[in-house]
């Protein structure tokens, strides 16, 4: 071949970076030479974009597609998913296709020679941090199967989000209500196998504190458990998603049985619960999660302390009754969510078209001064609402993942079913680098509706602590470990 790849991007890799092909050819001598890449979506053989570049001075080419390939991606709308589902707009394979042309002189007409050489890549829409150069580091977002820690359960879920779940931190949950619709995403890499999807639920009933009664669930999705050789499946994981999902029941005494999501979530008061998305690599099964917990109970619960050590004082907590929850795309170009337990502010500007009419009636045969009539006459106005909500406390791992939400080029606020479009004003933000010296940090966010639909924020029912006593440390040893001790 006369074209041939000297080095391309890394798979998968993203469109927010430079996604650099050198190619070189042995034909460059010749008059108008040009070097051609063309864009596919792989599968498809309609072409996207044709590029051409004249050689440098060694001699090869340079190639960086990502704006092009920028704008075949898209964020989905999956606030609504009941199963895991691969995503279509988000992630794609392209094809990149390298040819030449060039003239029997430098008069000529150009001939062209394409598809002498090509590659592919997975990418989606993310962005790299300028310091890690511009491949984006997949193997960072591979998940571990051994040794099992932390840092693998954050592994291959695209978020920054503070609420990943481990065994041994629970300081880490998401508030998050009955009517509330969530989901992540996780980034499929070749090497390993996704499996069902699980959702653990704990919960006990506020009226048996004495006698606590832990009730448990596995709820295992049987079916449609997309399996891509790369790319990005996306999980149900709010309660909205689950109550409309189909699972089929798992549990083992002493746990409680027989009881649906609808039970669990309506029924029960229920704390906490984890979405694990297990996965396979030879022989080993582990898991990736996420954790979330009742916002109405969060003021109840806040002081309970666990056998690692940790405890709930550090969860990010609702504050008062109102709460707005924002959708926004992430620096991985998939929807993160964060709930603001907070006021909001609304300030409304008023454009007004005036026009001045004359106090004398010169059209009647006798003109006389009127004071009710002519004058300053507005006829036509305009309304533009801005929004302020104040975020509560944050500390130094929340704030920086909030900046995402300011930065970000789509941002919504959820509503039921619904995402409503907003546009994030602000224009600067501090960032919190040292949460020694900032320790009282929160972030003014303000927008506007990107379609002029009125913002609504909705509440939530927080209940106060009572004056009763702790669980027995045996029970919160089952909420750690998923094994039953007797109290004795």
């Amino acid at each position: 071949m006369a074209v041939s790849i000297v080095s391309q991007p890394t798979t998968p890799n993203v469109a927010g970076t430079k996604l650099l092909f050198e190619v070189t050819s042995s034909n460059i001598n010749y008059p108008q030479y040009n070097y051609i890449l063309d864009i596919y979506q792989s599968g498809s053989s309609n072409r996207i974009s044709r590029m051409l570049q004249v050689p440098n001075r060694q001699g090869a080419a340079v190639f960086d597609p990502s704006s092009i390939i920028e704008g075949q991606l898209y964020t989905e709308n999956i606030i609504n998913i009941i199963s895991p589902v691969t995503a279509s707009e988000q992630f794609k394979t392209f094809d990149f296709k390298f040819g030449e042309a060039y003239g029997t002189s430098t008069s000529s007409s150009l001939s062209y020679y394409a598809d002498q050489s090509s590659g592919s890549v997975g990418v989606f829409n993310g962005t790299v941090n300028p310091n890690q150069g511009y491949n984006f580091p997949s193997q960072s977002y591979m998940p571990e199967v051994f040794p099992f820690t932390e840092q693998a359960i954050r592994d291959a879920i695209l978020t920054d989000a503070p609420y990943i779940f481990t065994e041994t931190t629970l300081d880490n949950f998401l508030p998050i209500g009955v009517d509330d619709r969530h989901t992540y995403s996780i980034l499929k890499q070749s090497g390993y196998t996704l499996r069902p999807v699980g959702i653990q639920i704990n919960a006990w009933r506020a009226e048996d504190i004495f006698n606590v009664t832990i009730a448990f669930v596995a709820l295992l999705n049987l079916n449609n458990v997309p399996n891509p050789d790369q790319g990005i499946v996306h999980i149900p994981a709010g309660p909205q998603n689950l109550l409309s999902s189909s699972f089929s029941y798992i549990s083992s005494p002493p746990f409680t049985q027989g009881l649906t999501v609808d039970q669990y979530f309506n029924s029960y008061d229920w704390y906490l619960y984890t979405v694990n998305v297990y996965y396979q690599s030879g022989s080993f099964i582990s898991q990736m999660s996420q954790g979330y917990l009742n916002e109405d109970l969060v003021n109840y619960y806040h002081t309970l302390k666990f056998p690692s050590g940790t405890s709930l004082d550090t969860v990010y907590r609702p504050t008062g009754q109102d709460k707005l929850k924002f959708a926004f795309a992430n620096q991985y170009g998939a929807l993160d969510y964060f709930n603001c337990y907070a006021p909001l502010r609304r300030g409304t500007s008023i454009s007004k078209n005036i026009v001045s009419l004359p106090k004398v009636n010169y059209s009647d045969s006798i003109s006389t001064y009127s004071y009710e009539t002519g004058g300053d006459y507005i006829y036509q106005r305009e309304y533009q609402d801005q929004y302020v909500i104040t975020t509560p406390l944050l500390n130094q791992e929340t704030a920086n993942w909030i900046e995402q939400l300011l930065e970000s080029p789509e941002a919504y606020i959820v509503q039921g079913q619904n995402l409503v479009p907003i546009v994030i004003t602000n224009s600067r933000y501090t960032s919190n680098t040292d949460e020694n010296r900032q320790k009282v940090f929160t972030y003014d966010i303000e927008f506007k509706p990107a379609n002029g639909r009125l913002i609504e924020p909705t509440t939530f029912n927080s209940i106060p602590a009572p004056n009763t006593p702790r669980p027995c440390q045996c029970d919160l040893d089952i909420i750690i470990s998923n094994k039953y001790t007797n109290c004795g």
